[in-house]
C-alpha cells in the first residue's frame, strides 16, 4: 500500500463517530406523539390495518400503493415477532427513520471517497447530516429515508462488482438493496441519470453497464410482481399505474404553478443549505485552478438538478421532496470548496461555518419576518422554528385523534369528525390502532374534493368527512346533512375551530 493509498483509505472510525453524533441529534428532537407528514400517517394507518384489521391485505394500502409498497410488506412481515402494539407503530417508524438516516452516512462515505479526498468526504458528510431539511426529514418516518439508505448501499456494492471484488456476492447484495430501495420509494429513480453519468465517466464502462442493466431488470421485474400481487381484488392490477399517473397529472398542475417557482426556490435553497449553495457557486465562479473535481461536480449536479426541476413547480410546498437533491448539493460543495482546504484545521473551520450558517440564517430570517408581520409562512427552510411549529401541530393532532376514538355514545365509541387530510389520516390511524378487527366499511365521494369514510371495529363506529374546500354552499349542505344524521344516531361531532357556516350541529366538540 502506498502513502497515497493509506491517505485515501476510508476513515470508518471517524464515520462511526459522526453516525453516533447524528443519531443522538435525531433522538433529541424525535417526534414521539405522531408524524408531521399526514402522508406518512396514512402509511402507518394502512400498516396497522394490515396487521390487526379484518380488511383484505391488498386493501390496506391506504396511501402510496405505487410509490412505497415495500413499507407495508416489510412491516407486515415483522409484525408477528418484531412488535405487536399498533398504538406504538408511529414511534417505532420514527425511530427507524432516525436510525436509517444516520446509517446512510456509511454508504455515502464509501461513495464520496471515490470522488473526493477522504478528508473532504468526511466534511461533506457532516454538512449533509446537519442540513436543515435532512435533519428534519429524519426525525419522523417517511419511506424516502430508508429508500435512500438502501439505494446508496446498492451503489456501494455495485462499485465493488465493477472492480471485481467478490463479484457474485456484491452483485446479489446490490440487487437486493436496489429492490428494497425502489419498493420503499420509487422516487429513488431520480438517481438514475447520475448513475448513468457515473458509468459513462468510469474506466470500466462495459462492465458497469452490464451490472447496472442486471440490477435494473431485477428491480423492474420485482416491482411489477409486487404491484400485481398487492392490487385490490376489485381493481385490475394494470389500472393501478394508470390511476396513479392520471392522479399525478391532475395534482401536479405544472403549467398553473410555474408562477410560484421564485417563492418556492427561496425556501428550498434555505432548506438545502444556503451556505452550501452560496459557497459552491462562489467557488465555482472564482476558481483559479483545476483542483475542483470535475467528475464529482458533474455527478452532484446530475443528482440535484432533476429533483429540483421536477418538484419546484409542485403545487403543494413540501420540503422533504428535496431530500435526494441534498445529496447532490453537498457533493457539489465538496467538489468546489472542500477540496481546496489545504490543512485539516482549515477544513474543520469551513465545515463548522457552513453548518452554522445553514442552520442560523433561515432561523434569523423567519423569526424576523414573523416578528415584523405576525404572519406564519410555511415552509420556510429553517430547522428549529419549523420543528417547534410541527411539534405543536403533532401534539394537537394526537389530542384530537385520541378524543375522537374515545368519545362514547352508550357502551362504544361513536363519533364523526370533519377534517382536512392531516386530521383524516390521524383519525384513521388511531381507529386502526385501538379498535381490533377494524375495517373501512364505506368510502365514497359525497361532493367535489369531499369524501365520507366510515370505520368499524370492536364496537367502535368512527366516521370522517375529509374535505379540501368548504366555500361552496352546495358542499356545505351535503356536509351539514351528514353531520346532523350522524348526531341523530348518537355520534359525537368534532368540528375544526375555524369552520363555521349555518346549520352545523350544536353542541359539537371543537378542535384546532
Amino acid at each position: 500500500m502506498t502513502v497515497r493509498d493509506a491517505q485515501e483509505s476510508p476513515r470508518w472510525g471517524l464515520v462511526a463517530g459522526l453516525v453516533a453524533v447524528t443519531i443522538l441529534s435525531r433522538l433529541a428532537f424525535l417526534y414521539r406523539h405522531g408524524m408531521p407528514d399526514p402522508d406518512s400517517v396514512m402509511v402507518a394507518a394502512g400498516v396497522a390495518l394490515g396487521a390487526t384489521g379484518s380488511m383484505p391485505f391488498a386493501d390496506t394500502f391506504l396511501y402510496g400503493r405505487q410509490l412505497n409498497p415495500g413499507v407495508f410488506l416489510v412491516m407486515r412481515a415483522l409484525w408477528p415477532w418484531g412488535w405487536n402494539d399498533p398504538a406504538s407503530l408511529m414511534v417505532i417508524l420514527n425511530l427507524a427513520s432516525a436510525v436509517c438516516g444516520s446509517l446512510t452516512l456509511f454508504p455515502l462515505h464509501d461513495l464520496l471517497r471515490r470522488l473526493l479526498p477522504v478528508r473532504a468526504s468526511l466534511s461533506v458528510l457532516a454538512v449533509w447530516a446537519f442540513t436543515p431539511l435532512v435533519w428534519e426529514t429524519q426525525l419522523s418516518f417517511h419511506p424516502m429515508v430508508p429508500a435512500t439508505l438502501f439505494e446508496l448501499l446498492a451503489l456501494a456494492c455495485a462499485t465493488r462488482v465493477t472492480r471485481g471484488a467478490r463479484g457474485a456476492l456484491h452483485l446479489a447484495l446490490a440487487t437486493l438493496c436496489a429492490v428494497l430501495g425502489f419498493l420503499f420509494r420509487v422516487e429513488v429513480a431520480f438517481l438514475v441519470p447520475a448513475i448513468l453519468l457515473a458509468i459513462l465517466l468510469s474506466r470500466k464502462r462495459a462492465r458497469a453497464f452490464l451490472v447496472a442493466g442486471c440490477i435494473g431488470v431485477a428491480v423492474a421485474a420485482v416491482y411489477a410482481i409486487v404491484l400485481n400481487a398487492t392490487a385490490p381484488a376489485h381493481t385490475p392490477a394494470t389500472s393501478g399505474v394508470h390511476s396513479y399517473t392520471d392522479r399525478f397529472r391532475e395534482m401536479y398542475g405544472m403549467g398553473a404553478s410555474l408562477r410560484g417557482i421564485p417563492r418556492s426556490a427561496v425556501w428550498a435553497c434555505l432548506g438545502l443549505g444556503i451556505a452550501s449553495i452560496a459557497a459552491a457557486l462562489v467557488a465555482f465562479v472564482m476558481r483559479r485552478d483545476a483542483r475542483a473535481r470535475c467528475k464529482a461536480l458533474l455527478i452532484g449536479l446530475c443528482v440535484a438538478v432533476p429533483v429540483v426541476a421536477f418538484w419546484l413547480p409542485y403545487l403543494v410546498p413540501i420540503l422533504r421532496h428535496y431530500y435526494l437533491a441534498s445529496l447532490g448539493v453537498v457533493l457539489v460543495l465538496g467538489a468546489t470548496v472542500m477540496v481546496r482546504a489545504t490543512t485539516p484545521r482549515r477544513l474543520v473551520a469551513i465545515t463548522v461555518v457552513v453548518i452554522a450558517v445553514n442552520l442560523l440564517v433561515p432561523e434569523v430570517l423567519y423569526r424576523a419576518h414573523h416578528a415584523l408581520t405576525g404572519a406564519e409562512k410555511w415552509p420556510h427552510g429553517s430547522f428549529f422554528a419549523a420543528h417547534a411549529r410541527a411539534s405543536q401541530r403533532v401534539d394537537e393532532l394526537a389530542d384530537t385523534r385520541a378524543n375522537v376514538v374515545t368519545c362514547r355514545s352508550g357502551d362504544h365509541p361513536r363519533a364523526i369528525v370533519l377534517g382536512r387530510w392531516d386530521v383524516y389520516a390521524n383519525v384513521v390511524y388511531e381507529t386502526a390502532s385501538h379498535a381490533n378487527q377494524s375495517a373501512i366499511r364505506e368510502s365514497r365521494v359525497v361532493a367535489p374534493e369531499t369524501r365520507y369514510v366510515q370505520l368499524l371495529g370492536a364496537g367502535a363506529d368512527v366516521r370522517i368527512i375529509h374535505y379540501l374546500y368548504l366555500d361552496d354552499p352546495a358542499v356545505q349542505r351535503v356536509v351539514t346533512d351528514l353531520l346532523l344524521d350522524a348526531q341523530r344516531e348518537g355520534c359525537c361531532v368534532f368540528l375544526p375551530a375555524d369552520v363555521d357556516f349555518p346549520g352545523l350541529p350544536d353542541p359539537a366538540h371543537r378542535y384546532r
